[in-house]
Order: structure tokens, then C-alpha cells, then sequence
């Protein structure tokens, strides 16, 4: 039971780690494109 929760801790952190990640590349390609309209 302890081992499913631990798996389910890693996943949750995983996914969250990989929002992050996508949600920082949508900001970078945003910035590119605001620097290119400058």
C-alpha cells in the first residue's frame, strides 16, 4: 500500500514537473516572438 502512494507521489511530482516545463517553453517562445515584433 505504502509503494502504490510513493508511486502515485512520483507521478504527481513527474506531471507537475512537466506542466512546469511546458508551461516555460510556451513563455520563451512568447518572449522570441514579442523580441522578434520589436
Amino acid at each position: 500500500m505504502r509503494a502504490i502512494c510513493l508511486m502515485n507521489d512520483l507521478f504527481d511530482l513527474s506531471s507537475f514537473l512537466f506542466v512546469r516545463i511546458s508551461l516555460n517553453k510556451v513563455t520563451a517562445k512568447n518572449k522570441i516572438i514579442k523580441i522578434g515584433k520589436v
